[in-house]
């Protein structure tokens, strides 16, 4: 028999129909398990997982040699009507590049303590990238049985109130903390371990609210990060299904070649479907694709994810980030999904504010709620104000993006890129400083945007525009005497 993704026969010898997943009864979250390295991310997931996938709990050869997580490693459980993936991320600083793949997939985030050591450099990290990417956050303070125990409810309860001190100026101030052993004696096993139903218990009652079913005109969008051949099968990708949804012998592009092809069979961790929609953890089997130019990457609606090298966004400065940000100048990584391209940006911003106008909702985020919505808070007919330099006071984070209250009046960006990077119109993207890895204590992530409009010096279309058109200028003076 061959097995795939999920160590399960691909075509079961009983009739399909008995092996579908009913997606109507079934909610999806993506849980992403961040923090520093060493903190006990792995052993947490050993514990809360029921399944695994093909990539998960370390089986990257480097990690087992080296004794840290390299690389994204997925599992799940099953709590009441939610199927959870987790989302293993790697906490090396090295690392951070592969940690933004994953976090553009995930729903809410579990950030692991380590309870002796406290908040630390990739610990305060974590919290400024969940502050970008996700509105619930949950706290889980391991290693609590290295405590003495006559000791250990004090300290447990004086960390506790640390922790919840340092989160009230982040946008998780009121983050259940929940302590535990996820690996109690540094055992390797969750043998033992304590405080695991409790963490589910706080995830599952600080999960956001289930998506509703995508429209069927959306994109499919999936990002995969593992892909390998099966023999007999053909080329199988694992990944999330972002955006819309993708049926058995449905035709998708292959970004990495830009190649069509068609979606042979699909499973959602063990589990034969005929279907994976938004939110689903899935691996595709795809017919005539080249594995060998498919590490990582997106599989898509046909033409509809473009290859820029110029863009408008609509930006928001990440508020711990203490570098300028200077138009023109400041050369940042620009990140969607596994992708990253090096470049600059042109900042400029709406009159509306000097005019006293209210701020314009921004179109909706691919993949988001309101996906599928018309819509652009960009005008070609209006003058924009040049900005030379992001400055804090323009930090307005996710809920800018969203549009959502307490958002500020809009800032803007022309970005250009060195080299060009998929990424489809509406995303949320990333912008960081990957060279100051060796910088202790600095917030490399910069930036987080939304792709607005395409630039495309002859390009006619809804979302391409031509960087001619935009009416950004300078405001200038010259002194001058009246005499008489």
């Amino acid at each position: 028999l061959i097995h795939f993704p999920f160590c399960r026969p691909l075509f079961p010898p009983q009739p399909r129909l008995a092996h579908i997943y009913h997606h109507a009864s079934m909610r999806n979250l993506n849980l992403g398990i961040l923090g520093h390295v060493d903190a006990g991310k792995t052993s947490l997931v050993r514990a809360l997982s029921t399944t695994l996938s093909t990539a998960s709990l370390d089986k990257h050869p480097q990690s087992k040699e080296r004794g840290i997580t390299l690389d994204l490693g997925f599992s799940s459980l099953q709590a009441g009507d939610t199927q959870i993936t987790l989302v293993d991320c790697p906490g090396h600083a090295s690392l951070l590049r592969t940690v933004i793949g994953g976090a553009q997939i995930i729903d809410e985030v579990v950030l692991v303590v380590d309870v002796q050591k406290g908040i630390q450099p990739q610990t305060a990290e974590c919290i400024v990238l969940a502050e970008a990417v996700v509105d619930r956050l949950v706290v889980a303070l391991n290693k609590v049985d290295s405590l003495p125990e006559k000791d250990r409810v004090a300290k447990v309860e004086k960390v506790k109130k640390n922790l919840t001190k340092a989160f009230a100026s982040t946008r998780f101030p009121s983050a259940p903390i929940i302590a535990i052993s996820a690996s109690p004696g540094a055992s390797g096993t969750a043998e033992g371990s304590s405080g695991i139903q409790e963490l589910i218990d706080a995830v599952m009652e600080n999960a956001p609210p289930p998506r509703p079913d995508p429209a069927p005109s959306s994109p499919f969008l999936f990002l995969y990060d593992h892909c390998f051949s099966v023999k007999g099968t053909g080329t199988v990708a694992t990944g999330t299904v972002l955006s819309g949804r993708v049926d058995v012998n449905d035709t998708v592009e292959v970004m990495a070649t830009r190649e069509q092809t068609k979606v042979k069979s699909i499973q959602v961790f063990r589990k034969s479907v005929e279907r994976a929609q938004r939110g689903d953890r899935a691996g595709i089997a795809l017919a005539k694709a080249d594995v060998k130019k498919m590490e990582r990457g997106i599989i898509a609606t046909p033409s509809s994810v473009p290859s820029l090298k110029a863009f408008v966004a609509r930006v928001s400065r990440v508020r711990f980030y203490k570098t300028p940000v200077v138009s023109r100048k400041t050369k940042l990584h620009f990140s969607f999904g596994h992708e990253t391209s090096l470049g600059t940006a042109v900042f400029f911003r709406s009159l509306h504010e000097l005019k006293g106008a209210q701020p314009i909702k921004p179109p909706p985020l691919a993949g988001s709620e309101e996906e599928g919505e018309e819509g652009c808070d960009l005008s070609l007919a209006e003058d924009y104000l040049y900005v030379d330099e992001l400055t804090p006071e323009m930090a307005d984070g996710k809920a800018a993006m969203k549009g959502g209250e307490g958002s500020h009046y809009p800032v803007y960006a022309l970005i250009e890129l060195e080299t060009p990077l998929f990424c489809p119109f509406g995303a949320m993207f990333l912008a960081s400083r990957l060279d100051l890895e060796g910088v202790a204590k600095q917030c490399r992530l910069a930036l987080v945007g939304r792709m607005l409009h395409s630039i495309d010096e002859g390009s006619e279309g809804k979302q391409q525009i031509n960087k001619k058109d935009l009416r950004i200028f300078r405001p200038k003076e010259k002194p001058f005497d009246v005499v008489g």
